[in-house]
């Protein structure tokens, strides 16, 4: 046999072997990735059952404003009346029509629900796209 044929196998192996290697790591990453986004999707959903279980009638009450206003991104907590621009609605919860409100954000903040986008001295949030698509979809 001549040396070209004995180095051209060798070379021919090598390809082989690195091609299996790169199909074998592509693999795995790929499914590496699904596992992970479906065990985000899991941990999201106990999240959502979690707070649907702790906050029925505040859950209830946002599920209804944004199905009447789905654009609407804001929301403040808050004592009273609130006389808001109405070219910017902004959604209002009451402390009067849910018990431990402001505690009740706080937990949808930490689970990554809303974000706090406070600037005066009214406490307000804004929903996150995630959020709202559970509440709406």
């Amino acid at each position: 046999m001549s040396i070209y044929i004995i180095f051209a196998t060798y070379i021919g192996i090598l390809l082989i072997g690195i091609f299996v290697g790169m199909a074998g790591e592509y693999f795995a990453l790929l499914f590496t990735d699904q596992r992970k986004k479906q065990e985000y999707k899991k941990k999201l959903d106990k999240k959502y059952k979690d707070i649907e279980e702790k906050m029925p009638e505040l859950i209830n009450e946002m599920k209804e404003d944004l199905s009447l206003h789905p654009l609407v991104r804001e929301f403040i907590l808050n004592r009273g009346l609130y006389n808001s621009d109405p070219n910017n609605l902004i959604f209002n919860y009451s402390f009067s029509d849910h018990e431990y409100l402001k505690n009740k954000v706080i937990i949808l903040e930490e689970y990554g629900f809303v974000k706090e986008i406070t600037y005066n001295n009214v406490d307000r949030y804004m929903f996150l796209q995630e959020f709202i698509e559970r509440l709406i979809y």
